[in-house]
Order: structure tokens, then C-alpha cells, then sequence
């Protein structure tokens, strides 16, 4: 399994988002976005749909626009702090019909 990762700032003064991309046989399988916040975020796991990153988190993952990709229900693996920054770790498998 190999990685590909792509960090940015998102549209959002105090969130950073990172993206990883878990490849199995050429094929992206699970999308691993971990945030980074400078306050707490009550719901992580929706923040990227309230917030509508889930084209951005598709592509940063490795995605063409032109896929129809099903992002799937996602799950929270951790939640930590690291000085003043409150780190939460998600996962969402993906798979693609075209």
C-alpha cells in the first residue's frame, strides 16, 4: 500500500486540512483527511460536507472530476491535541463506477 499526500490550508482562517490517499493495486481505496484546528470542531466528520470539501478532498486525493466517485460515510480514528491544536483523523472509502 503507498500513499500519496496533499497538505493545504482550507477556506477557513483556523483549519488546515490534510489528505492522504490509501492505494491498493493502483486503485485509491480509502481517503484519509486529517484537520488541524486551532479550536474545538463539535462534529469533525460533517465538517467536511458543512463546509462543502468533499470535491476538494476528492481531488487533493487523487481523483479526476470526470469520475464518479461515491464518498462513503466516514469514520473518525482519532482525536488528539498537540500544543494549542486539536488534531482529528478521518477516514472515507471511496470506489468509483466509471
Amino acid at each position: 500500500m503507498s500513499q500519496v499526500i496533499d497538505h493545504s490550508p482550507v477556506g477557513h482562517e483556523s483549519v488546515e486540512i490534510i489528505v492522504a490517499s490509501a492505494v491498493v493495486d493502483g486503485a485509491i481505496t480509502v481517503i484519509q483527511v486529517t484537520l488541524r484546528s486551532v479550536g474545538v470542531i463539535t462534529t469533525p466528520l460533517t465538517f467536511v460536507t458543512d463546509n462543502s470539501l468533499e470535491q476538494e478532498v476528492l481531488s487533493k486525493g487523487g481523483f479526476d472530476e470526470e469520475l464518479d466517485v461515491t464518498f462513503t460515510s466516514g469514520t473518525l480514528v482519532s482525536t488528539e491535541t498537540h500544543g494549542p491544536y486539536y488534531v482529528y483523523k478521518l477516514t472515507f472509502p471511496v470506489s468509483t463506477t466509471s
